[in-house]
């Protein structure tokens, strides 16, 4: 036997501010083929078709969100221990706060609340086969948290709905040497589906995700590490309530990932290593009906460390180069569901940091 018990605790906060504007303000754009505009001259008051939320010197208190999570398990081993299984429960709570005002109107500001916990299972067998492969599958269950209604557009502005319990099951094989390993797994989950359906912001079916996934980890030579892997992954929306869309693509979702990682401790100079990440994120769509799809995209990341001691202490320093190549790409697609959002990806960004181990 071997025992894990667990405890965590999560709590986070967010503000937000905006400004927009309607009407015979509107500019007209497209997708594949954009038309830019010089950062509008909002007015000021509903007459020019100017809305407003919040302060945007002082964003308001949006939400709040609190998760604890306590969890036991036991790894039971069985013929000299090629056998193993896991059995384990987790006791999850969850309380959010939802704040919306509309400073436009000055309405009174509404807020949607609510507490729920459940205790969840996990189960996870592993045969090992020889003492480089095995074969694995696992079962969990999860407490998460519903999503909230846009801050526009709906009539039930803020709204949360309700927490779910969504199940992932995942079967795989693994096989390690002492100096690379190599995986390949299968797994399906399933979240509820959210959608903006005659102005309510409400559950409509459910996103079913299915996938593969590829994984290669180690030590490609004495100087170098290794970590990448490529996944495939069929998102697809179902039992909507509207023929049209069911078998979809999910909003946002790419059928293909793919990452690389290396990194290169250098010869006769002890402490220092060089890294660098390719990233590649396939093409997605950007509405339910699947007729807006946002291109593909690849981004490389270098970066440097180096240790040196600081009186009994190491200290790690680390620069890093983000999009090195400063590629222009969408890094979020969806948004609130039927809202066509579309998140810019960070442009290149250089970032230093400092660690000291005590």
């Amino acid at each position: 036997h071997e025992w894990v018990v667990s405890y965590s605790y999560f709590q986070l906060e967010t503000k937000n501010a905006f400004i927009g504007e309607f009407g015979e303000r509107r500019l007209d754009s497209n997708l594949y083929n954009p038309v830019y505009y010089g950062r509008p001259g909002f007015g000021s008051g509903s007459a020019t078709g100017t809305f407003f939320g919040n302060d945007l010197n002082s964003p308001m208190l949006t939400g709040r969100t609190k998760l604890n999570s306590f969890a036991i398990g036991d790894t039971l081993a069985f013929m000299d221990e090629r056998i193993l299984l896991t059995l384990g429960a987790r006791h999850q709570a969850i309380k959010v706060d939802n704040y919306s005002s509309d400073s436009e109107f000055e309405t009174a500001g509404v807020r949607t609340s609510y507490e729920d916990s459940e205790i969840t299972p996990a189960v996870g067998a592993v045969f090992k086969i020889t003492d480089q492969m095995s074969i694995y599958a696992n079962y969990i269950e999860s407490l998460a948290q519903g999503e909230t209604a846009p801050s526009t557009g709906v009539t039930n502005v803020g709204e949360s709905l309700s927490p779910y319990v969504s199940e992932q099951k995942e079967i795989g094989v693994k096989y390690e040497t002492e100096r690379l390993g190599l995986g390949l797994a299968y797994f399906t989950t399933s979240k509820p589906r959210a959608a903006i359906e005659n102005n309510v912001f409400k559950e409509s079916g459910e996103d079913e995700h299915q996938g593969m996934e590829l994984t290669l980890y180690g030590k490609a030579s004495e100087n170098v590490k290794v970590l990448g892997g490529v996944t495939w992954l069929d998102a697809e929306q179902k039992d909507t309530g509207n023929a049209s869309i069911d078998g979809n693509d999910v909003i946002g979702v790419a059928e293909w990932q793919a990452n690389l990682g290396a990194e290169w401790e250098v010869p006769h100079l002890d402490g220092l290593a060089l890294d660098t990440r390719l990233t590649y994120t396939g093409s997605r769509y950007a509405d339910d009906a699947n007729t807006l799809k946002v291109d593909d995209w690849t981004s490389v990341d270098i970066g440097a460390r180096y240790i040196v001691a600081a009186g009994n202490q190491d200290v790690t320093l680390r620069a890093r180069v983000h999009n090195l190549f400063d590629r222009d790409y969408w890094a979020s697609v969806g948004g609130f569901p039927g809202r066509g959002y579309l998140a810019l990806g960070a442009p290149r960004t250089v970032t230093l940091s400092a660690t000291m181990d005590f």
